[in-house]
């Protein structure tokens, strides 16, 4: 072999080395990712000798491309699966204000539920002591107006409070005296209730099918509506006015009854003529002898018992 011989097959060598590792880099293992920085430094190494099969650096650039390709997803994963994690992040974070938001509302709502309770509480307590007062105010007039020194202040309440268990209306009455309108709040959720009960009632006439009596079912709720707005919203001054009038009358029906006579005058009449009669006889009263009941017949007894006893 001559020296030009062995000088080509020299040149010749590194050519098929690179053909080798081109090879190599075109097909990579199926288990393994190509490895980007490796094959552009393979390809500038290969450019740079000179020599190089265009079919070969073809097969070198398209696994390049395809390795490019595959970096780009893996840094778009990347991104996604940061973007992912600060979202959940944020999600977890807005849920624990949102919870630490809501106790503190349950605990604001118990707060003001208490105070509600509080306040309407110290509410009825003054309610309750304004009522006694005047209650006893009411029973020391009566009392004065009456001028009977056998009855005071207190004969007064017992009769009331005795005539009030009889008649609850008088509680009801005595009670409406201090009667106020609802407040906006208390007004709106009375009447949400009527109005709900009014649904729930036209619920029911809509399943008749007879047109009749579902009209006239239709205006007995509109009438029942009507009357429950007239109920829980009456006019205060008519109100309070009915409830004093029918006061009144309680105490009018009070006085004729304490002023009525303790004695029945016919009766004690009646017992003094008697004793009058007995006197001018003599003072002496002798009773007819009692018959023996044993010997009467039947017709005899039955005589006897009528015109002494009535029966």
């Amino acid at each position: 072999m001559s020296m030009v011989d062995e000088t080509k097959q020299e040149e010749a060598a590194p050519a098929d080395n690179d053909i080798a590792r081109a090879d190599a880099v075109a097909d990579p293992a199926p288990s393994s990712e190509p490895d980007l920085d490796a094959l552009l430094s393979e390809y500038d190494e290969s450019i740079s000798r000179g020599q190089h099969n265009s079919a070969d650096i073809d097969d070198l650039l398209g696994t390049i491309e395809d390795a490019q390709q595959h970096a780009e997803a893996q840094q778009r994963e990347a991104a996604w699966s940061a973007e992912r994690e600060k979202t959940a992040a944020e999600l977890a974070q807005s849920a624990l204000q949102m919870a630490g938001m809501e106790q503190h509302a349950a605990e604001l709502q118990g707060t003001v539920q208490q105070l509600q309770q509080t306040i309407q509480a110290e509410q009825w307590r003054q309610h309750v002591a304004r009522s006694k007062e005047d209650f006893s105010r009411l029973a020391s007039e009566e009392a004065s107006k009456l001028g009977d020194p056998n009855l005071g202040a207190r004969d007064i309440e017992n009769y009331l409070l005795a005539e009030a268990t009889r008649d609850p209306e008088l509680a009801q009455a005595w009670e409406a005296q201090y009667y106020n309108p609802p407040g906006p709040l208390e007004r709106a959720q009375l009447e949400r209730a009527v109005i709900g009960h009014g649904q729930q009632l036209a619920k029911a006439a809509i399943q008749i099918t007879d047109p009749l009596m579902r009209a006239r079912a239709e205006k007995h709720i509109l009438a029942e509506v009507q009357q429950l707005m007239g109920q829980v919203f009456p006019d205060p001054q008519a109100y309070r006015a009915n409830a004093k009038a029918y006061l009144r009358r309680a105490i009018d029906k009070m006085r004729s009854e304490i002023r009525r006579p303790r004695i029945d005058e016919d009766v004690t009449a009646d017992r003094f003529a008697v004793a009058q009669a007995i006197k001018s006889a003599g003072g002496k009263f002798t009773p007819e002898p009692t018959p023996n009941l044993g010997g009467l017949s039947n017709r005899e007894f039955e005589n006897y018992t009528r015109e002494n006893y009535g029966f």
